[in-house]
């Protein structure tokens, strides 16, 4: 028996174990809180965020994208930042994104305390 390996074998493995991948699988945009307090966030490396889109931290809180700066984004938080700190992760929804209508807008300034109804 021999030691040698077959290149051939070495390509039908690779092959077969490409096909198995899910090629249907997305990944999001992963940005880490910078700072947060007195109602705003800023996060760094949420390169493809885009001006009033909606964000969600891990807590649930949810927050609009206000600030697009060259190395950061500065997001107005639509709850409390308790649970929110410098260093957690958040990432950008998968699907298209979420912007605020001018009704939503409307309501937020309305009534803020059912402006997260509203907004989702």
């Amino acid at each position: 028996m021999s030691d040698k390996i077959k290149p051939s074998e070495v390509s039908d493995v690779l092959l077969q174990q490409l096909q198995e991948v899910n090629s249907g699988t997305q990944f999001d945009e992963v940005g880490t809180v910078l700072t947060v307090g007195d109602g705003v966030a800023r996060i760094y490396g949420l390169r493809n965020a885009e001006a009033s889109e909606l964000l969600e931290f891990e807590n649930g809180t949810m927050a609009i994208v206000m600030n697009l700066e060259e190395d950061n984004v500065g997001c107005v938080l639509l709850g409390s930042t308790a649970g929110i700190e410098e260093g957690e992760r958040i990432a950008l929804p998968l699907s298209a994104s979420t912007t605020i209508s001018s009704d939503a807008w409307s309501t937020l300034s309305a009534r803020p305390s059912t402006a997260k109804e509203t907004l989702i």
